[in-house]
């Protein structure tokens, strides 16, 4: 049986460019506990230059040109924000969790290709389209044990359907 075996590279740059505004108002309770509704809109640009695929040991039969394309995601979110903060002779505790009803109003992703032996024969493939109402989830802390020294951590989720992203980050600042 005849096979077809292909080796490509190629460089792909491009860009991004993000810009976002929310507004709230924060409610505050006994013993530090705060609760703050919020609404939001975040707009992202994608830009995608040109590349083109090149052969590696091999023949470029099944080598792609991709064309120039930029992809834009704008959500909105509503939601609420519930914060509380400890204090200790040992140091401080911040705690948040957050939680956030999004839209998508631009899902489509597309990207249109050629052959390089066929230039002239362009075709568009859609990308997985993404999801137009999700629930994001944000839990985080912030200790500070002394005036230099903080160690936090978060957890951010976006879930709907079958959608489901996860992230946690930790980390360490000390300030002299």
């Amino acid at each position: 049986m005849a096979t077809v075996e292909s080796n490509l590279k190629a460089k792909f740059t491009g860009s991004v460019a993000n810009v976002g505004v929310e507004v709230g108002t924060r409610f505050e309770f006994e013993n530090d506990l705060n609760v703050s509704p919020f609404i939001g809109i975040q707009a992202s640009m994608l830009k995608q230059n040109s590349a083109t695929e090149e052969a590696v040991n091999t023949g470029d039969l099944l080598a792609l040109n991709y064309h120039k394309k930029t992809a834009y995601s704008v959500p909105v979110f509503v939601g609420v924000q519930i914060d509380k903060t400890f204090f200790s002779p040992g140091g401080t505790l911040q705690t948040y969790a957050r939680a956030a009803l999004t839209h998508e109003f631009a899902s489509r992703r597309e990207l249109t290709a050629n052959f390089a032996v066929a230039p002239e024969y362009n075709f568009t493939t859609r990308g997985a389209a993404a999801r137009r109402n999700n629930v994001a989830v944000d839990v985080g802390f912030k200790v500070m044990p002394t005036k230099s020294l903080e160690m936090y951590g978060q957890f951010n989720g976006i879930y709907g359907g079958k959608t489901k992203h996860q992230g946690f980050s930790v980390g360490l600042s000390y300030k002299w």
